[in-house]
């Protein structure tokens, strides 16, 4: 299965559940995707009226701001190298 669908794709989904009455289920194989993702297109279009991902979705960036630097020297082939770790706190 592909990562991300198409445009063309997802309007697809719409088309095949909308127009022509198709289960989520059959869609899913015809379109070959999951049919948590024709699940999840379909309220986004009825949301939306458009197919297109909106901003802000997704997993929330990590941000340094919360974060403790920790600077580490490690020893690679005879050479000392700087590493910075950070740790959340």
């Amino acid at each position: 299965m592909p990562l991300h669908l198409s445009l063309g794709d997802r309007w697809r989904i719409v088309s095949l559940r909308l127009d022509q009455g198709i289960s989520p289920t059959t869609i899913a194989v015809i379109v070959n995707c999951s049919i948590r993702t024709v699940h999840n297109i379909l309220p986004l279009f009825r949301e939306t009226n458009d197919v297109i991902e909106r901003e802000g979705r997704g997993r929330a960036r990590a941000s340094l701001n919360n974060c403790k630097r920790l600077p580490k020297n490690i020893k690679v082939d005879g050479m000392i190298e700087n590493l910075m770790l950070y740790q959340m706190v």
